[in-house]
Formats: structure tokens, C-alpha cells, sequence
């Protein structure tokens, strides 16, 4: 006996021997060929959704904008190196930067904030509906109190009347309410009423729909595609995608100003912040200027004094020019003073530092100003990006080197200041000396007159200053210029129609192919040659067609069918495997009732009988017998069952000939027994095969399924060869494991497999020959063997076309 496959000798599961097999593009191809009806039904649906999609599907357009970036401080375009892209400070990152601005949520809600677009408009047609924006509404809801938000999730259909009224319908409440236009409606939640800008509006269904600012803000945000033209050059198009052009134009030239005119706001801010620190210190200036004027001028009128005395103007002159010099410096002082105050406050640490008017350190001056411009930078990423996003931590830790740096440079400048000072304190002191001969009242009136004039020199000082940052903040332009303004394109992008119908064929080739392999792959049942041999060892007979002829015998002498040739062949198998004894027994069994064990024995011992040789066919599955039955005939003579417990009848008293065929001979089962397990181990059984064995070339027995009984074990003792029924689409693959182990145990001698049933699909790799089946056969599945299964008329129905 051969061995067992590798597969089932490792004791693989049958499931997993069949995902060996490997995928069949041949045959595959045939069962999609078998079902072309599915294929041209599929196509014609899918045609016509792709029109009908096409047709009233709402077209979406794109618009498009283009911007041309400027350095922030010259205005001039950028010039991108490429070499610096790697740097968060080059111009080519602040492309990026800005890019990611012009997307800011915030920028966009504003947007949808000034047009209003957080309510949208839709014309009812009988199809579909389309949304009409702008003065193509004929109609506007106007909230006359209430937030917005409040109005969020609120959806309206109006119908308006012949009469110039309209009928509002709450979608979710299925409320419906007739007003007339410009009259409040009073809700819950706001009051609101509805415009009719169109005098003539005598009729007409609109739906208005109303969300959040934020919401929609977010919705165009994922339209709105920003993109470098080309890499190296600061110009970038701005596009989105909108069903209505007009509103899609509006949304960008809007975005674009919104974003100009915030631009021009962030640059003025470092000159506002100047305003307010020169306003700050003009308060306290003048209230010392004040009181030093008052001091001269209770001075004078104490003394009597009117003039200082020509003798002493030379001294006072020199005096006054070295004592103006060192109020400068000591002004200089006061202002780093304050900006390292202003600096160290933790309560300024995100804001901006004021200018340095009036320090003429180039170093401390740029330090600042590149400080302002990554504040600024911060503020503007931190709306879009997270706190702990890389770019951001990169640009604080720029701000702190910044800081330290700005410290370090006011430290270094007042140490130089106030070495100049004090030089120019050493040259007062020596000419103050000189003039110490000159009276107390005439030296006294030099100090407070000093004085007032440092304090008026500061106070024009810093109103020249004032006066310069006002003018900048005038002067200030926006980082970029609009290139193109926002264009619609003529064509509508989406539906595209041919890749609709691309589609739809495709998927419409697609899907009934997914169905037909799904079935086949998702089948527990015998579906190919290969699910047998990839999975068992035990050699395999031969394979019968479909047959479409009603008779359950189908072979004659002179018959040249495909059929009566199957059997012919496998007749001829038979003799090459079992070649050692003149007399051979064969058993027939299967897993299932109904795999066409009965038509394979009345149509093989036929086409042996047709060779001269002796053939009987005993109806040995004694719990449902279907021999005689299948062949139309009558049983005219005892059967088995009555041979094994009547001791007088022989084994010539069974035999009953065919009508047509001769040295065809039959026997019956027999009446049913209450046991009929225990009867075939009788002894008689063996006397009943011995005497058949002397009598004939070829005996055959039609036995009960061992899938589901035992009965077939007991037979197998008497046998020769077994000849196993696995039918196509019937057999489950799992059955194939009883296969196994007979073969493996042998339980049964010379264990043959015979494939049944064969139809087109069931051809992995050639044709129409060695190979189909015959679907003939009684009963299904694992129920109980014997019962009668009682058919409806569905059942007939459905009969009738397994079939065909």
C-alpha cells in the first residue's frame, strides 16, 4: 500500500493542505467565462449610476490665487537660497511659516465671519439640490438677536407661497410654520427672519442650513490647498475647491486681505509698543519739566535776578555745553535702564521691546530688532501650530539667546556711557571751579536753568521720536503682493466624468469577479481535482461528467457518449490495479448519501457485463436501498436480509437477471431490519461471497455511506479493492479526512478514490475528457442516514435546475 502524502504524514489539518494550492488563472478565467450574464448586467448598472451621478451630482469648481512673499523688512522679494533651507530663520522656512499661516483656523474663521458663509443657501430641485451664494440667493436669514452660536445645527426647508409668504420646516422637529418676510421669528434659542431680496419671489422651495463659525472654518481649511510654485521661488497659489464660484472667489481674495491686513497689524506693533513707552515717559517729563520752571521761576522773583551777568556767560557757556553732554548720556542711561527693566519683568516675556530711539549702538539696535521679528513669528505659529511643536521650541530658544544677548549689549553700552560720563563730569567739576568766584545767587541760577534746559532738550526728543514711529506705522506695507487674483476655473474638476465611468467599468468588472472567486474561495466543499491529490495519497480511479440524461443507466453496447467512454476507461483502470485474481470483489462507498455510489455500480457492472464477464451488483445498503429502484424495476425475488436469516434459501434463490443486459445480474437488500449492523456480521455473509466469488467475474457492492454508518467497515473484510465516491460540489473537503484515515489504517483494502459529478468549472488546467462527473445521487448533508427527506415544491424547483 503507498504511504500517506508529506502533508497528511505530519499530521497537517486538511485545511491546511488545501491553502497549498496555488491560485489557477485558467481556470479561474473559465468560471468568470461561465457567469458573462453577471458581467454585462453589472456593467449596465454601473453605467447607468455613472450618468446619473454625472448628471445631477453638484459640480465643484476650483479657484485659484496667486501670492508673491516679500522680505518682512525691506519689502523686497525674497531671495531664496536653497543651501538655507535647513534653517528655521531662512527665507525659505518663512515661506513655509507663512503658508501655514495663510491655513490658520483662525485667519480662516474670520474669513467665514466677515461673508457670513456659516450660513448656506441650497435651490430644492425634484433631483437634487445646488447651493446659490450671494445675490443669487433671492432670499437671507438675517439673526436679529441671539450669538451664532447658538443658530448652529439649525436646518430650514422654506416653501414660498403664491400669496408672498413662506412656510418654514424644522428638519428635526418636522415643525412647519407660514410668516411673512422681514417679520422676527422669535425661537428658544435667538430671533431671526427671513429676507426676500427678490420683489417678484412668488414661489420657490430654498433650504438653509446654519452651522458653527468653527465648524466651517474647519470644513474650508480642508478645501484650501496652498503649494510653493516652485522650490527656491517665494510665490505660492492658493486654491479651493467650492460647488458655487463666486463664493469660492470671495473666500480667497478675502483670505488674502484678511491675512495683508494682519500682517500689516504685526508690524505695527513694535511701533505702537515705541508710542506707548514715549507716551508713558512724556507724562512723567512734563510734570518735572514743570516743577523746574516753577523752581526759576520762585527763583528770580526770591532773588530779583531777571539775567545772568555777561562776566560769568564764558564759565556757564562752557558749563552748560559739557553739563548738556552728560544729561544725554545719563538720558541714554535712563532709557537702557529701562529697557533691561522692561526686559527682566516676567510680566513682559511674550511681548515686544520698545524701539531704542537715541541710542546709537548698531550691535544693541539690531539685537532688538530681530528680537521683535521672532516675537512676532512665535505669536503667529502659536494660533496654528502646537506649543510643543519643534519649529515653535526652536524659535523661543532663538528668544532667549536674543535676551541674553540684548542684556549682555546694554550692560556693555552703559559701561562704555558712563565712562564717557564721567570724563565729562571731571571737565564741569574744573569749570565750575572757575567760575566758583563768581557770586551764590549767579552759580545757583546756572544749576536750575541746567536743568530746565535738560529737560526741555529730552522732552523734544522724545516727541521728535514719537513723531517718527507714527509716521512708520503709516508707512507700513504688507509682506506680500497679489499676483493673480482669484480665478474659477470653466470646467468643473468634480465629477470628472470620465473617471466616473472608468470607475464604474471597473468596478463593474471588478465586483462580479470578487463574487464569483469569493464563492469558490469561501466553498467547503470539493471543488477540483488538485483539492483531493494536494491533500491525500490514495491513488485516484478516474472522474466522471455531469450527465444531463435522466435514466440512471447510461451506458449500451453501441453507446460512443462521453459517459459510456468515462466508464469504459475506468473499466480498464480497474484491471491494471487489482490485475492478481480472476474473481474480484469490489465495495463502493462514500462519506455522504447521495455522492452517486448507485449510479456507479448499475453503470459499471454494465459496461463490464458488456465484455462477456459475469457481473452481479448487490444492494447491500440495506438501511435505504435504491438499486432496483433507480433502475426502474421491481425486486422479484428474496433479498439479503431475508438469505441471512432464512438458513434454507441459496444464494441462487436472489438473483434476479437484467431485462436487457446479459451476464448483468442483480440482488436486493431486502426488507429493511430493525439491526442491520449486527446482521451483517453473520455469518452467512461470508458463505453468501464465497458462493458469488465461484460464480462470477466481478462483484459489486452498492454500500451504505461510512461517513455517516458503519456498515461498510464490516464488508470491507470479504472485498478485494474499495472504490471510494468524493462528488464536486457536494463532498465536504472535511469528509476527505475519513479518506485519510482508512488509507492510513488501512481499514479497507486497496483504497481507491472515484471522483463524481465534474462539471466545466471543476477543470483547473484541461478540458472536456479524462475528468467531469455525473450528478445523480439521494439525499444531503450529515443527517440521520435513511430518513426520508420530504421535498416541497421549491425543493422540486430548485432540483430541476442542479440539474441542468
Amino acid at each position: 500500500m503507498e504511504s500517506l502524502s508529506p502533508e497528511v504524514s505530519k499530521g497537517k489539518s486538511i485545511a491546511e493542505s488545501l491553502n497549498l494550492n496555488n491560485f489557477n488563472l485558467k481556470g479561474f478565467l473559465l468560471k468568470l467565462l461561465a457567469h458573462w450574464y453577471l458581467f454585462v448586467v453589472t456593467i449596465i448598472i454601473a453605467l447607468i449610476c455613472a450618468f446619473l451621478y454625472s448628471k445631477y451630482s453638484t459640480p465643484q469648481y476650483k479657484v485659484t490665487s496667486t501670492l508673491m512673499l516679500k522680505d518682512s523688512k525691506s519689502g523686497k522679494v525674497q531671495d531664496v537660497n536653497p543651501m538655507s533651507q535647513m534653517d528655521i530663520f531662512s527665507p525659505n522656512a518663512q515661506v513655509n511659516n507663512e503658508m501655514i499661516l495663510l491655513k490658520a483656523q483662525s485667519l480662516v474663521e474670520k474669513v467665514v465671519s466677515k461673508l457670513g458663509i456659516f450660513i448656506t443657501y441650497y435651490s430644492v430641485g425634484k433631483f437634487n439640490s445646488y447651493e446659490i451664494y450671494g445675490g443669487e440667493s433671492p432670499i437671507a436669514l438675517e439673526i436679529i438677536q441671539g450669538d451664532t452660536a447658538a443658530f448652529a445645527g439649525k436646518h430650514y426647508f422654506i416653501s414660498v407661497n403664491e400669496d408672498k409668504t413662506f412656510t418654514i420646516e424644522n428638519t428635526r422637529t418636522q415643525e412647519k410654520e407660514k410668516y411673512a418676510f422681514d417679520t422676527p421669528i422669535k425661537k428658544p434659542f435667538g430671533t431671526f427672519k427671513i429676507i426676500s431680496k427678490n420683489e417678484e419671489l412668488k414661489n420657490g422651495d430654498f433650504e438653509i442650513r446654519i452651522g458653527s463659525v468653527s465648524d466651517v472654518a474647519s470644513y474650508i481649511v480642508s478645501l484650501i490647498d496652498i503649494a510653493q510654485v516652485s522650490n527656491g521661488v517665494p510665490i505660492i497659489n492658493i486654491s479651493v475647491i467650492s460647488p458655487n464660484k463666486l463664493k469660492g472667489i470671495e473666500i480667497i481674495n478675502t483670505l488674502v486681505n484678511i491675512y495683508e491686513e494682519d500682517n500689516k497689524n504685526d508690524k505695527n506693533k513694535i511701533a505702537q509698543a515705541t508710542v506707548d513707552f514715549i507716551n508713558d515717559r512724556l507724562e512723567y517729563l512734563v510734570d518735572e519739566l514743570s516743577g523746574v520752571e516753577k523752581d526759576v521761576e520762585a527763583f528770580k522773583q526770591k532773588y530779583g535776578i531777571m539775567e545772568v551777568e555777561a562776566a560769568a556767560n564764558d564759565a556757564i557757556t562752557q558749563t552748560a555745553e559739557i553739563s548738556k553732554q552728560v544729561m544725554e548720556y545719563e538720558t541714554q542711561l535712563n532709557i537702557l535702564s529701562y529697557i533691561r527693566d522692561y526686559i527682566t519683568k516676567e510680566v513682559n516675556k511674550n511681548e515686544l521691546i520698545p524701539s531704542t530711539h537715541g541710542i546709537s549702538d548698531p550691535t544693541l539696535n539690531g539685537l532688538i530688532s530681530r528680537y521683535n521679528e521672532t516675537q512676532l513669528l512665535v505669536q503667529k505659529l502659536s494660533s496654528t501650530l502646537e506649543a510643543e511643536n519643534p519649529q515653535i521650541h526652536g524659535l523661543k530658544t532663538e528668544l532667549s539667546i536674543l535676551k541674553t544677548k540684548i542684556l549682555e549689549s546694554i550692560n556693555n553700552t552703559k559701561n562704555n556711557i558712563n565712562v564717557v560720563k564721567n570724563n565729562l563730569k571731571s571737565q564741569v567739576g574744573e569749570t565750575q571751579n572757575r567760575a566758583r568766584t563768581m557770586p551764590y545767587i549767579e552759580r545757583a541760577m546756572t544749576d536750575i536753568q541746567r536743568q530746565q534746559a535738560i529737560k526741555q532738550n529730552l522732552y523734544s526728543f522724545l516727541l521728535q521720536t514719537k513723531e517718527e514711529a507714527i509716521i512708520s506705522m503709516a508707512a507700513n506695507v504688507s509682506n506680500s503682493r497679489i499676483i493673480d487674483k482669484a480665478r474659477a476655473s470653466t470646467i468643473p474638476v468634480k465629477p470628472e466624468k470620465r473617471m466616473v465611468y472608468l470607475v464604474a467599468i471597473l468596478g463593474a468588472l471588478v465586483l462580479p469577479a470578487l463574487l464569483v472567486y469569493g464563492k469558490d474561495y469561501f466553498n467547503n466543499k470539493i471543488q477540483y481535482l488538485s483539492d483531493v491529490t494536494n491533500v491525500t495519497s490514495v491513488p485516484v480511479l478516474g472522474e466522471l461528467i455531469h450527465s444531463d440524461v435522466d435514466d440512471t443507466l447510461v451506458v449500451e453496447e453501441k453507446s460512443r457518449t462521453a459517459i459510456s467512454e468515462l466508464f469504459r476507461l475506468i473499466r480498464a483502470n480497474l484491471e491494471f490495479i487489482v490485475p492478481a485474481k480472476k474473481h474480484h470483489i469490489y465495495l463502493v462507498t462514500s462519506s455522504l448519501s447521495g455522492e452517486g455510489k448507485t449510479f456507479f455500480n448499475i453503470n459499471l457492472g454494465a459496461i463490464i457485463a458488456l465484455t462477456g464477464k459475469r457481473v452481479v451488483v448487490l444492494e447491500m445498503d440495506i438501511r435505504k436501498p435504491r438499486v432496483f429502484m433507480n433502475l426502474g424495476l421491481t425486486p422479484e425475488k428474496p433479498g439479503i436480509t431475508r438469505y441471512i436469516v432464512n438458513p434454507d434459501l441459496r444464494v441462487e434463490d436472489m438473483i434476479q437477471h437484467h431485462p436487457t443486459i446479459k451476464g448483468f445480474d442483480l440482488i436486493a437488500a431486502g426488507p429493511v431490519p430493525p439491526n442491520p449492523s449486527e446482521l451483517l456480521l453473520s455469518e452467512r455473509i461470508k458463505q453468501m461471497f464465497d458462493t458469488l466469488r465461484e460464480q462470477y467475474d466481478v462483484v459489486l457492492i452498492d454500500s451504505s455511506p461510512i461517513g455517516q454508518v458503519a456498515d461498510g467497515f464490516t464488508i470491507a473484510q470479504h472485498v478485494d479493492a474499495t472504490i471510494y465516491m468524493v462528488r464536486y460540489n457536494y463532498t465536504y473537503k472535511e469528509n476527505l479526512q475519513i479518506l485519510n484515515d482508512i488509507y492510513k489504517n488501512r481499514k479497507m483494502p486497496n483504497l481507491m478514490v472515484m471522483l463524481n459529478d465534474a462539471k466545466p468549472e471543476n477543470q483547473k488546467s484541461y478540458g472536456y475528457g479524462y475528468g467531469y462527473g455525473y450528478g445523480y445521487g439521494y439525499g444531503y448533508g450529515y443527517g440521520t442516514y435513511g430518513a426520508e427527506k420530504q421535498e416541497g415544491l421549491m425543493g422540486k424547483i430548485k432540483n430541476i435546475f442542479k440539474r441542468k
